[in-house]
């Protein structure tokens, strides 16, 4: 590719408290193929030591031109790439979250290969890959968080490294964060529908390793405390897409379906089976993976997954029926 073929681009790294992998993903930029015109880095009032390892690195690293903002408290993800697409110089804005490595050399340059293709398109997006590797490293319910996913490489477009024409980001007004805070996600979801009534939205070649950051303390409390985020957040998706989901929608009623079951379980036993076979088929990999088969909490699994559904359900149909968007 010529050089006046190249994209102008503005890489847009939203920090917070994620000092046990920052420095690999901005190692992971460093070493691409693409030119990037800046990269701006946002930390989100972090009370680690992830600003002193990124102002560390920008002192070794002072050819990259990387622009660090750092916030008087936590904004929250939607706000930092808001801010960034604003102060953003160039045509295009490439958004790579702060626990998510590029794995090779080129992740950029098959990122907006689809711009380069089709001046309809206004966004494109990767595969989000989960290595068994890096789930490894985590605790038992740190485990459990990505128990479904690891070893996975899924194309989709969730904000960890996806590429948007800055015009079309800002005519819609980028984020929503009205209707969606730290305390609600599926903003990206939301993003995904409201670009693709300006153009098309291109899953591409790229790839992004999803590393998440390594939590010893990670707890049972905070895994569940994330199940009820996200049931909380999937509602709030539904109140606002359920007209453009399809059949996709009936997806978010597996565990409200559950409960049912198993209130009708009162009637005939067999509508119990469902319920008693749903742990075992939906965290099939934790159960039968070898690394963890032997860890003696795995037996509380089924007994914790049985509350989720229940846990679970109340609050998705909670923030459906009673949350205003």
């Amino acid at each position: 590719m010529k050089k006046d073929k190249y994209l102008d681009i503005s890489l847009i790294v939203p920090v917070f408290n994620i000092s046990s992998v920052v420095e690999k993903v901005l190692e992971s930029i460093k070493i691409q193929t693409y030119p990037i015109r800046e990269i701006i880095v946002i930390d989100n009032h972090s009370s680690d030591n992830s600003v002193d390892l990124i102002k560390k690195f920008i002192k070794n690293n002072k050819r990259m031109k990387i622009k660090l903002i750092e916030r008087d408290r936590t904004y929250g993800i939607s706000s930092s790439y808001n801010l960034g697409a604003k102060l953003s110089k160039s045509k295009y804005i490439v958004s790579l979250h702060s626990d998510s490595v590029l794995p090779t050399r080129n992740e950029i340059k098959k990122l907006v290969k689809p711009f380069e293709k089709d001046s309809k398109v206004v966004a494109s997006y990767p595969f989000v890959v989960h290595t068994r590797n890096v789930w490894l490293k985590y605790n038992f319910w740190q485990k459990c968080l990505f128990g479904t996913v690891y070893g996975t490489e899924r194309p989709s477009m969730n904000g960890k490294f996806d590429c948007y024409r800055k015009t079309d980001f800002l005519q819609i007004g980028g984020y929503d964060e009205k209707k969606f805070s730290p305390h609600i996600g599926t903003e990206d979801a939301d993003m995904h529908h409201r670009l693709e009534k300006r153009g098309k939205v291109i899953s591409s070649r790229a790839r992004v390793v999803h590393v998440h950051g390594i939590d010893k303390n990670y707890s049972l409390k905070d895994w569940i405390a994330r199940r009820k985020f996200l049931s909380v957040s999937y509602g709030r998706y539904i109140k606002m897409h359920a007209n453009d989901m399809g059949l996709e929608v009936l997806l978010f009623f597996v565990n409200p379906l559950l409960v049912t079951c198993a209130l009708l379980g009162f009637i005939n036993y067999l509508f119990l089976v469902p319920v008693l076979l749903f742990p075992f088929i939906y965290f099939r990999k934790m159960f039968f993976d070898p690394a963890i088969f032997l860890n003696p909490r795995i037996i509380l699994l089924p007994f914790i997954l049985y509350f989720l559904i229940f846990y679970e359900s109340f609050w998705l149909l909670e923030s459906i029926l009673f949350k205003k968007l």
